[in-house]
């Protein structure tokens, strides 16, 4: 099975993604450089938070890496599942462990990034969808 290349910049899509009880953001555009097994993510987002950057550098060979996010680092590793990514972040939040378990999976046209999301939280495991649309240039 071939591994996908994420390349490219994705605005997310609110209205077919399923955010559970969390508020949505306002906006996000995930820009992607992958060049197996290397990943850059740099998420621009606007939230209860504010206008907020996020970059991620990780690669896809399970080496953990720490990332930063809103000022708090995050240990973060991923590895390939056939075609899919999966992405776990985990971090400590108030002296209780919160892990995020993210797969990706790219649509057969490369127009849509599904990430589907499973994260454990104080009242119980909490499922998202988030889907994001690619741009497509004018070329």
């Amino acid at each position: 099975m071939s591994r996908p290349d994420f390349s490219g910049t994705f605005t997310l899509n609110r209205d077919l993604s399923d955010f559970a009880f969390l508020k949505p953001p306002k906006m996000r555009v995930d820009s992607i450089v992958h060049t197996d097994p290397a990943l850059a993510v740099t998420t621009l987002q606007i939230d209860t938070n504010g206008a907020n950057t996020t970059v991620r550098k990780f690669t896809t060979d399970e080496l953990p890496v720490t990332i930063e996010v809103l000022g708090k680092a995050r240990q973060l590793r991923s590895r390939w599942e056939g075609s899919e990514l999966i992405v776990e972040t985990s971090w400590d939040h108030n002296g209780n462990p919160r892990v995020l378990t993210d797969r990706w999976q790219l649509s057969s046209n490369r127009r849509q990034l599904v990430v589907t999301r499973h994260q454990e939280m104080n009242g119980g495991a909490v499922r998202q969808r988030f889907v994001l649309e690619r741009e497509i240039s004018g070329d």
